[in-house]
């Protein structure tokens, strides 16, 4: 089992500032140091939260549980944002990511896009660490809710463009991650629920038909997200995106809505048939 490492650090005092352990192989993984490192000391977590969000931080294989995001207070913040700094564990980050996404404001999207853009050199990610990244940006797509600097990103990552020399690793996807993080910035908007969101995903929908034909799903995603969030509220957003089992009746029910057979009519046009070539 991942055990914290206690560390003193103010002269005179024992504070306890405890990292969770990546393993001898997470520099393998990741392809070097951990994106923008910051002094473990600026924010330690103390012997009670770490005991209290133990169930969060423990959590590496599966995204977590929504009711342990909500045991962290505002006082926990800036030690978690430094931990997700510090930590070069792509999967040891995953429950900071979500957490941070949910409850970070602006540092913790500051956070989330170091996550997203940071260099990871030629390293060849597993499949499960690059989701990470991919869900690095949905949680920034939550945090976009409030922090506009976010939401800017995320619609700057909608262009294939944006993406090329920002993605430097590679992965068992091949030039499918690229698509990837498309899709995700796509939804991002979405999720934000934003009120230009509306605006920008609906303007997606001029896009030329081979942008649609791969990202048609995605625009249609993000509508969904938008209804999700506006009618079952965002709390019922957080538990879909963390466990998205409970929840399959959401889409469903946006099915029936004449908003959703609409959007899901236009999607399914738009993504059949040969891929249409790119324009010049």
């Amino acid at each position: 089992m991942r055990a914290f490492l206690a560390i003193v650090l103010v002269a005179g005092a024992a504070i306890a500032v405890y990292l969770l352990m990546g393993g001898g192989d997470a520099e393998d993984r990741n392809g070097g140091d951990a994106p923008g490192p910051g002094p473990a000391a600026e924010a330690p977590l103390d012997a009670e939260a770490l005991k209290r969000l133990n169930p969060l931080l423990s959590v590496t294989a599966t995204r977590p549980l929504l009711e342990h995001v909500n045991r962290v207070k505002d006082s926990d913040l800036p030690g978690l944002i430094a931990l997700a700094k510090k930590e070069p564990s792509l999967k040891h980050k995953r429950p900071l990511v979500w957490t941070l996404g949910i409850k970070g404001g602006e540092p913790g999207a500051e956070a989330l896009k170091d996550v997203v853009e940071h260099d990871y050199g030629a390293a060849e990610l597993s499949i499960a660490d690059e989701d990470v990244i991919f869900e690095s940006l949905q949680a920034l797509g939550l945090a976009a809710a409030r922090d506009k600097k976010a939401y800017e990103f995320a619609l700057k990552g909608t262009d294939p463009e944006f993406w090329r020399g920002r993605r430097t690793w590679t992965s068992g996807r091949g030039d499918h991650a690229t698509h990837m993080l498309v899709s995700y910035s796509v939804q991002a908007l979405g999720l934000s629920g934003r009120p230009e969101s509306k605006e920008h995903v609906e303007a997606l929908k001029n896009k030329d038909a081979h942008y649609l034909h791969a990202w048609a799903g995605d625009v249609t995603q993000a509508v969904f997200y938008r209804w999700v969030r506006a009618v079952k509220g965002e709390q019922a957003l957080h538990d879909y995106l963390l466990r998205r089992d409970d929840h399959r009746t959401f889409w469903f029910d946006w099915q029936r809505t004449a908003e959703g057979q609409q959007w899901y009519r236009w999607a399914s046009e738009m993504t059949s048939g040969p891929v249409p070539p790119k324009p010049d």
